[in-house]
């Protein structure tokens, strides 16, 4: 009974040793995709297996230091897979792998169906870490093997509370490892199919363009990407179209700085200050192709002050008649501030930063940047975005996607110009060249009226 009493204790010891300080569960990792079936093919890569974000729980900073996987399914390393690689996303949070997200490494095995990640030493924001895996298979696959990943609930075997060979989990630099509770499971299931032929086009990222991105004073640009072929082919041609917002596309020949287009650049001459969609088109040997979705850009003249994108505007919905929904007159006076970090500036009026649409607004209300102030992020976010500052009387206006001509008065009403003789008569017959393209949310803060 003693020795049974003794060994008791020892055991109690022993997992309270081996237990970690702070241990998280199941609920501090998130999936960001709902649960699919998927066939993965030979010879592919860049498949996205698993696509979650890992929580920060800690007061101070954070790193990710190693996890694990798990195939709960059939599918084996020998035999199907080549690799798993782990991915940070770029900041969009949608996968696109090549070329763009951040790749963290590649997967070591322990046996056939676990692999394990380490010495990661990756910040974990305290917003989370959106992470990807993705897996490249083997030139020959095992018709209707199966793949789906987990995170096994967290076994430190030894109780140093750091990734060792075997160990299954994530390993935190805060000790706060886990899942604790249960594991954690992937809502992608593939099946695997054997492809005689190449039967997926290739894959392309343009990598100095984001969705949204604002580029300031250049009258050319030059697109730069990444290409690979699918299914180990090579690639036949690849275009850019590089047009105005809301126009038929273009689609002109990109120059191949490497093989198959490995790298590839294109570059767009005399562009004006405006918004465009900058796609790519491309093909393989054996007719397989794609079209990207379109880049929204925009481009401004010498644009010190920048469009600060997502400004909080009325909506259609709360307009009445043919205008948007009234709004107060505002004496355009106030602070204008910035933060160290950002070239954006606003004009604070009523607690409300308002932004400005160009330096041609901005300067229809001040001469120079001399009055502005250099304010701490914390105050910045303290305050909510009001709109854009509306430009002054006698400005031409349009959005992209409409042929219609407003003239602005002033308290921000905005008058459509109803045909090319009326423009004439009122600004002259270069009247075209004075028009500015703006966005459907900049025009939806104006008044629409008959008479100005």
């Amino acid at each position: 009974m003693l020795s049974k009493t003794i060994f008791s204790v020892l055991a109690f010891a022993l997992m309270l040793v081996a237990a970690p300080a702070l241990a998280f569960n199941q609920d501090d990792l998130t999936q960001n995709n709902g649960y699919q079936e998927l066939r993965a093919y030979n010879k592919d890569f860049d498949i996205l297996v698993f696509d979650f974000t890992l929580a920060n729980k800690s007061n101070s900073e954070e790193l990710l230091n190693a996890l694990t996987v798990y195939n709960n399914r059939t599918a084996s390393d020998g035999e199907d897979i080549v690799a798993l690689k782990l991915w940070a996303d770029d900041g969009d949070n949608l996968w696109q792998g090549l070329g763009r997200d951040n790749v963290l490494g590649t997967a070591e095995k322990t046996d056939n169906k676990h692999w394990f990640f380490n010495n990661l030493n990756v910040v974990v924001p305290t917003g989370g870490l959106h992470l990807y895996i993705s897996m490249e298979t083997k030139n020959t696959v095992t018709n209707n093997r199966k793949l789906q990943l987990e995170i096994e609930r967290l076994s430190d075997i030894n109780g140093n509370q750091a990734y060792d060979y075997g160990d299954t989990g994530i390993f935190l630099s805060s000790h706060d490892n886990g899942p604790v509770d249960q594991n954690f499971v992937s809502n992608y299931v593939y099946t695997f199919e054997q492809k005689n032929g190449d039967v997926l086009a290739p894959k392309v990222a343009i990598t100095n363009l984001k969705n949204g991105e604002v580029i300031t004073n250049q009258n050319s640009f030059t697109v730069n990407g990444v290409a690979q072929d699918r299914m180990q082919g090579s690639v036949k041609f690849l275009q850019v179209s590089f047009v105005p917002t809301g126009t038929q596309a273009v689609w002109q020949n990109a120059t191949a700085i490497a093989a198959n287009f490995a790298s590839f650049q294109y570059l767009k001459e005399n562009i004006t200050a405006g918004s465009y969609d900058v796609s790519t088109y491309t093909s393989d040997w054996d007719g397989n192709f794609s079209i990207s979705a379109p880049l929204a850009v925009s481009f401004q003249d010498k644009a010190v002050v920048p469009v600060v994108t997502e400004p909080t505007v009325t909506s259609p919905e709360e307009s009445s008649n043919s205008a948007v929904a009234t709004l107060e007159p505002i004496k355009w006076t106030g602070r204008l501030i910035k933060t160290k970090a950002s070239p954006a500036v606003y004009l604070l009026v009523n607690n409300k930063k308002y932004w400005f649409l160009n330096e041609k607004v901005f300067f229809q209300y001040y001469k120079d940047f001399s009055d502005v102030e250099i304010i701490s992020d914390v105050e910045m976010n303290s305050y909510s975005t009001g709109g854009g500052a509306p430009m002054k009387k006698g400005m031409l206006i349009k959005t992209a996607t409409s042929d219609k001509v407003y003239e602005t008065g002033d308290n921000s009403r905005i008058r459509w110009i109803l045909n090319e003789a009326e423009a004439k008569s009122l600004y002259g017959d270069n009247w075209a060249s004075k028009i500015q393209v703006i966005s459907e949310e900049y025009l939806q803060q104006y008044n629409l009226v008959t008479t100005l």
